[in-house]
């Protein structure tokens, strides 16, 4: 999908209060992350990872070791976006952008910093900015806008799927260098609108089951039918979302892939395909 609108370049902003220490930190951070992840399920996954025991150990190992705290914050951030930029499979890869915005949030708390509320844009425009994280999706008026442009960011990125699923065609990698407020730019979004947004535009609708099975293929030739229930990893983890959803895993063999939803899936109204 392609569109073109007026550029709204976007600022970051944020009020000062007083310094925190980590724990005060990880509190508050927690507290909002509790609150975004009733309706939002990039910000549960943030949770998840904020509650991982590896994240605070790491910043309290370069605590212990006499770092700063923010400085410990640095060195635990770039140990586990390491980790996650040394996978192959792009999608986890892509994660290296979450951790980003976790420790971005723990940071801004500890200075006594706290972004304002939702960014008012004009109707049709197109968001443009260096690099956009799922926080900064919570300031986004996306009913307002025609598109994103970004210049940093994975297509498999959280941002890019929350976008996606509120109907918002994204384009990442871009060069937007010397765009001004105002300029007419365009976006070029071959994934908006397709087949592959089916299961994060339920989700944003805030759609919690398929009224029938959601049968995800994948370029493993793995296929789940999950029972109903939306699960934007079935992609990547297949056989653990059957069993911890109760739905069905097909072995990886193309003919047996193919024999199970010719005999067991096809039929009108029986499916939803992804």
């Amino acid at each position: 999908m392609i569109v073109s609108g007026p550029a709204f370049i976007w600022r970051r902003s944020a009020s000062q209060s007083a310094v925190r220490s980590f724990d005060e930190a990880f509190a508050l951070v927690r507290s909002d992350l509790s609150l975004q992840a009733e309706s939002n399920p990039v910000f549960a996954a943030h949770l998840e990872m904020l509650d991982d025991p590896m994240l605070r150990d790491a910043v309290q190992e370069s605590l212990q070791s006499g770092l700063s705290p923010s400085d410990a914050l640095d060195a635990a951030r770039d140990g586990i976006v390491a980790m996650f930029e040394g996978i192959d499979d792009e999608y986890l890869r892509a994660r290296a952008d979450d951790v980003r915005d976790i420790f971005g949030r723990l940071r801004a708390a500890m200075a006594g910093e706290s972004s304002g509320g939702q960014v008012q844009m004009p109707g049709g425009c197109i968001l443009v900015a260096e690099e956009l994280l799922p926080s900064d999706t919570a300031l986004i008026d996306f009913k307002a806008l025609g598109g994103i442009l970004c210049h940093k960011g994975s297509s498999t990125s959280h941002v890019c799927i929350i976008a996606r699923a509120k109907g918002v065609p994204i384009q990442v990698g871009a060069d937007i260098s010397g765009i001004k407020d105002g300029d007419t730019v365009q976006v070029d979004d071959p994934l908006s609108g397709s087949l592959q947004s089916i299961a994060s535009r339920a989700r944003a609708s805030g759609l919690k089951k398929f009224p029938v099975p959601y049968v995800l293929t994948n370029c493993h030739n793995s296929l789940c039918a999950v029972g109903g229930t939306i699960n934007e990893d079935d992609h990547v983890f297949g056989l653990s979302a059957a069993r911890k959803y109760g739905g069905v895993y097909v072995p990886p063999h193309q003919a047996v892939i193919h024999q199970y939803a010719r005999e067991e899936l096809a039929g009108c109204r029986k499916m939803i395909l992804g």
